[in-house]
């Protein structure tokens, strides 16, 4: 986009920004141009003259002006500065990083999180997740709860901002994604009641003494099979991190590591879910059940009706064998 010496109104920015994204081919050009706009005047406002593109990790920093804010301006001018800093946004954006990427942050279950290229930005599928957790932990005033592969810390955060009384212990292979979880446990003031351990899948949980302890081990593991991700969108592939996508070579291989070791670490009742891909939730489920070790497993839906959560109990002394009930007919969770 070329510059224009001409002053224009916050409404003819949006207008001009909308159609390059369109343009670019951008799914929701309307939404993400309002929303690099209104970054654009709160980033002026807190750093005058300088590019957000110049400043990659004070991004999540600046919050965007809010939408009564600029529609109260929409007819007044557009200072230079913020129009250049504008341009800059959209061209990061046409190019095919990811809006939070460029902006640092991302909403999930209702909270503002810092996210940036450390961790796969939080999706609303997992949303569900989080929202199947609540429900099953709500009659436990102190449940401890297990986030495998935390990321930015979406699952540990929701949970611990949502149930007072619950401790999380979450952990991740990458340091760089807990230095994310941390700050965004310390922006929702749940970091006393957040562990985050680094290490691989539930191996930290080696230290801790918890065998038989842990009420639910939750987990969005990476389940892109190896395969597919070079079919993946650019925005995906090129920016967020292949580690926390690839799943080996049928999307399972994180999966079945979760699945054998949750058993030595879950109380008797206790819960393992995990959210898989589209397509996946039968195989999933018949891991479970192999092992023995779970009965109740079911298949939950995201709001599209695919299944997108698969959940077992751990078997309690003296229960009977129950199996799986998978394919396109999901057995689900009673969530009344």
């Amino acid at each position: 986009m070329e510059a224009n010496i001409r002053q224009r109104t916050l409404r003819e920015a949006f207008l001009l920004g909308r159609e390059h994204l369109r343009a670019e081919g951008v799914e929701s050009p309307e939404v993400e141009a309002e929303v690099l706009l209104r970054y654009a005047l709160a980033w002026e406002s807190v750093h005058p003259g300088s590019s957000p593109l110049s400043s990659p990790w004070h991004r999540g920093t600046v919050q965007p002006l809010s939408r009564a804010s600029l529609y109260a301006h929409w007819e007044g001018s557009l200072p230079g500065a913020v129009w250049r800093a504008y341009q800059d946004l959209l061209e990061e954006r046409a190019r095919g990083r990811p809006l939070a990427y460029i902006i640092g942050r991302r909403e999930f279950m209702g909270l503002d999180l810092l996210v940036d290229e450390r961790v796969l930005i939080p999706r609303p599928e997992t949303e569900v997740l989080v929202e199947v957790l609540l429900r099953e932990l709500s009659p436990l005033p102190h449940p401890l709860v297990v986030d495998i592969g935390t990321g930015s810390g979406a699952i540990a955060v929701a949970l611990a901002v949502y149930h007072q009384g619950a401790e999380i212990v979450a952990t991740d292979l990458s340091g760089s994604a807990l230095e994310v979880a941390e700050e965004n446990a310390r922006r929702h003031g749940v970091s006393e009641r957040v562990t985050l351990l680094q290490g691989d899948l539930l191996d930290p949980l080696e230290v801790l003494g918890l065998e038989g302890r842990v009420d639910v081990i939750a987990s969005n593991p990476p389940y892109v099979p190896r395969g597919l991700i070079p079919h993946l969108p650019a925005s995906i592939r090129c920016y967020e991190p292949l580690s926390a996508l690839n799943g080996g070579e049928d999307g399972l291989e994180h999966i079945r590591r979760i699945v054998q070791q949750s058993p030595r670490f879950l109380r008797p009742g206790g819960l393992l879910a995990l959210e898989v891909m589209a397509g996946q939730a039968e195989a999933v489920g018949e891991l479970m059940e192999v092992t023995g070790a779970f009965e109740e497993v079911e298949a939950l839906p995201d709001l599209s009706g695919v299944p997108r959560v698969v959940v077992g109990t751990a078997r309690t002394a003296g229960s009977s064998r129950r199996e799986w009930e998978g394919g396109n007919s999901c057995s689900l969770r009673e969530t009344a």
